[in-house]
């Protein structure tokens, strides 16, 4: 396994959801002249387009290629901010939300099928728990280190937590660019295991079969790897997919 592509992944896991206008962004809109009825109606856009989009990103993904998706998903978070800087009107932060959209759902699943894939190319598909689990705790770092300062920075210059987002989406993208590519994605299986402990028989020696994607489902039972602490049993299933269908919340502690 390439050192290469780990320290890649992990540079734009962490990069890709430094979002640093996150705490803000409801203050931002408000001083921009939105009322609060625009703003929430933003917000129900933008977790409605995420949910519809989960799964033909996926299936998108594992035609396109992880890697291009990855590239693309971080060009579009980049465009994303520039609305929200240049366009700062409702129909502005309406094209914001709805293209973070899309580039969360192109991402979410591809960059762990892309990881996972790497890894069963070298045998190591046990190293994949550990190394997700890396990822997420080095994003988590660089969250609480760039929200610690947001309110300065917003202080400052208003719009700065964009430009700064903006910036962290371009380093997402050129370490995107420098991820080596997949042999192939024909020969992909959906026998990607879920970390901690799921059972899912979705993930369990299952030959690719036509139509059935490997980054979609990624999506679908991405919520185990960035919350270990919510498996308690058979529940467990239901409670997860109520709150992946808030993924502006689940970015707050993820």
């Amino acid at each position: 396994m390439s050192r290469r592509v780990v320290i890649g992944y992990y540079g734009f896991q962490t990069f890709f959801a430094l979002y640093i206008w996150l705490p803000i962004f409801y203050a931002y809109q408000r001083q921009m002249g939105l009322d609060d009825a625009q703003i929430f109606g933003i917000q129900g856009y933008y977790y409605l387009a995420f949910v519809i989009l989960e799964v033909p990103t996926g299936f998108f993904a594992d035609r396109w290629g992880y890697r291009n998706t990855l590239q693309l998903g971080a060009l579009l978070l980049f465009v994303s901010q520039l609305f929200a800087i240049f366009q700062p009107t409702y129909m502005g932060f309406l094209f914001h939300f709805l293209l973070l959209a899309l580039a969360r759902s192109l991402v979410s699943g591809a960059a762990s099928a892309y990881l996972y894939e790497h890894l069963k190319l070298h045998g190591r598909q046990t190293d994949y728990k550990q190394l997700e689990g890396n990822a997420r705790a080095l994003g988590l770092i660089a969250k609480v280190i760039g929200w610690s300062g947001v309110g300065a920075m917003m202080a400052w210059h208003l719009s700065l937590p964009y430009w700064l987002t903006a910036g962290a989406a371009l380093i997402a993208l050129f370490v995107a660019i420098s991820l080596p590519k997949l042999p192939t994605q024909a020969t992909a299986q959906t026998d990607m295991p879920v970390a901690y402990g799921d059972r899912s028989w979705r993930f369990r020696h299952r030959k690719n079969r036509p139509g059935q994607s490997v980054s979609a489902l990624a999506h679908q039972r991405r919520i185990r790897h960035c919350y270990p602490w919510r498996h308690h049993g058979g529940d467990d299933h239901r409670r997860g997919r109520r709150f992946r269908a808030f993924p502006m919340a689940a970015e707050v502690v993820r």
